[in-house]
């Protein structure tokens, strides 16, 4: 694999995931807002079932009875092994794809964003999170996905926003979309939390 991520993103991919093991800390400083990100709780909840569809994909890629039923053959493809590899290639490809729209724009509102910014002095595992969603490289491949101005293709996306260009490995991309979505997770358990805790 290609090493395509910026130094800068992968440092800040790191940092979050040096507080991965504190998950109940990111929870406590996030629960004095469950009231302001309850009514984000819905579309955290529709988020959720979209990237478990999303994972469906490569279940499916890996699945080449149920694959053959449900996609159908490429017409001009006479070799049934290279017709399995060109769809293996369509559903990994799609996968990573939908799981980046549903990480880096479905559920990332703006509106949920001025919540986090509003919260004084975040713990470093907020931080960490907040620096990851304003990184300029997630803001370029999440406005590429927004605006369809990618390719992604033999395991990289080249990413197009306005004069800059970039490009990502598909298990890059998949790290940056995992810890991504863990936090929209918890943000869910959050909304979810009761108002009046004892």
């Amino acid at each position: 694999m290609r090493r395509l991520i910026e130094p800068s993103l992968d440092a800040a991919i790191a940092e979050v995931k040096r507080h991965e093991h504190d998950s109940h800390g990111l929870l406590k400083s996030l629960l004095p807002y469950c009231s302001q990100l309850a009514p984000f709780e819905k579309r955290l909840r529709q988020g959720v079932t979209l990237w478990s569809l999303a994972s469906t994909l490569m279940l499916l890629r890996d699945n080449d009875e149920l694959a053959q039923k449900i996609l159908p053959p490429c017409p001009s493809i006479g070799d049934p092994f290279v017709n399995r590899l060109l769809r293996a290639e369509s559903l990994t490809s799609s996968s990573i794809v939908f799981r980046s729209w549903v990480s880096l724009v479905f559920m990332r509102p703006d509106d949920i964003l001025k919540v986090l910014k509003s919260i004084p002095k975040p713990d470093a595992h907020l931080q960490a999170f907040l620096d990851l969603f304003m990184h300029n490289q997630v803001r370029r491949i999440r406005n590429a996905i927004s605006h369809g101005t990618f390719n992604a293709e033999f395991q990289e996306v080249e990413y197009r926003d306005r004069e800059k260009v970039g490009q990502i490995s598909f298990p890059e991309l998949d790290h940056l979309n995992s810890c991504i979505f863990a936090f929209w997770a918890s943000l869910w358990a959050t909304s979810l939390a009761p108002e009046n805790r004892a």
